[in-house]
C-alpha cells in the first residue's frame, strides 16, 4: 500500500495532467475543497466529456467573508500547500464533508488541521466494457507533533498508510 503523502502527490500528479485538454474517449469529473489552517477555504471543480474540459474555482476566506473566484487550473497551486504539514494523514472516519471532519478533529486534537478532500472519477470509453476509477481522498494535515498527541476521544480514525474502506478509496477501479 502506499502512505498519504505519496498518494496526495500521485493524486496532485493526476489533477494537474486534467487541467490540460483531453481526447475524446477519456472524460472526468472531479471536485476538491481545501480548508487551510487560516480559514480559507478552496472549492474547485471539474469535468470533461467529449474532448472539451469545464474548470472553475473559488477562495473563501472565512473570517472576512470574501469570495473569490479562480481559473480552474489553479487547483494544483493551492492543494500543494498542504505538503508544508509535518504530518499528512488518511482521515477514514464516518464525516464526510470538510467542516465536520475539521470540527471532530479540532476536539480530539486540539489543533487546527488542515483538511483536503479529493474526489476524482476518469472513464475510459475507449475500453469494453467501459471502465472508471475512483479516488476518493480525505487528506488531514498536521504541524509537527500535534498529530502524535493522544486524542480525548477514543473513536478517532487517522491512518497514515494502508488505506483500506469502503468509501475511501485510492484509484479503485469500477465497471460500468
Amino acid at each position: 500500500m502506499t502512505d498519504a503523502r505519496t498518494a496526495f502527490q500521485d493524486t496532485l500528479a493526476q489533477i494537474t495532467a486534467l487541467t490540460y485538454p483531453c481526447d475524446n474517449g477519456f472524460s472526468f469529473r472531479f471536485s476538491v475543497e481545501y480548508l487551510k489552517r487560516g480559514r480559507i477555504w478552496y472549492q474547485f471543480r471539474g469535468r470533461s466529456c467529449s474532448g472539451l474540459a469545464d474548470l472553475a474555482g473559488y477562495r473563501i476566506n472565512m473570517t472576512g467573508g470574501m469570495i473569490s473566484a479562480l481559473p480552474g487550473n489553479a487547483v494544483v497551486a493551492a492543494i500543494d500547500a498542504i505538503e508544508d504539514n509535518a504530518v499528512i494523514a488518511f482521515y477514514v472516519g464516518g464525516k464526510f464533508q470538510t467542516g465536520a471532519i475539521t470540527t471532530e478533529l479540532l476536539a480530539m486534537f486540539a489543533a487546527m488541521p488542515e483538511v483536503l478532500l479529493v474526489e476524482l472519477e476518469t472513464i475510459h470509453a475507449d475500453d469494453r466494457p467501459s471502465h472508471a476509477f475512483l479516488t476518493r481522498l480525505a487528506l488531514v494535515g498536521f504541524e509537527q507533533g500535534t498529530a502524535g498527541s493522544s486524542p480525548r476521544d477514543k473513536s478517532y480514525h487517522l491512518c497514515v498508510d494502508d488505506l483500506l474502506h469502503p468509501y475511501w478509496c485510492n484509484d479503485r477501479y469500477m465497471l460500468l
